[in-house]
């Protein structure tokens, strides 16, 4: 299950989450950001909720830019189907 959370610094929300997600979705978030080649995806062992509780056996996926990520999206979609 993914926690979809949106960056508003405003909101004190983490400028770099683009998404939380369960541990046992970690390979298919790793061969992801492998095929797609972007450096600027990385994996964090934290992740928190809203409240900025930490969120237990999740992880947590960021960036180092803000840019467009629907390419990145469509294949991790098209990898999830590999992975079910």
């Amino acid at each position: 299950m993914s926690y979809n959370i949106y960056s508003y610094l405003d909101d004190g929300f983490e400028e770099d989450l683009l998404t939380n997600f369960h541990s046992k979705d970690l390979e298919l978030y790793r061969k992801a950001i492998e095929l797609f080649g972007d450096n600027t995806l990385y994996i964090s062992c934290k992740a928190f909720d809203r409240n900025g509780r930490t969120l237990k056996d999740c992880y947590s996926l960021r960036t180092k830019k803000d840019k467009d990520r629907s390419d990145f999206w469509n294949l991790f979609r098209t990898l999830r189907k590999d992975f079910e």
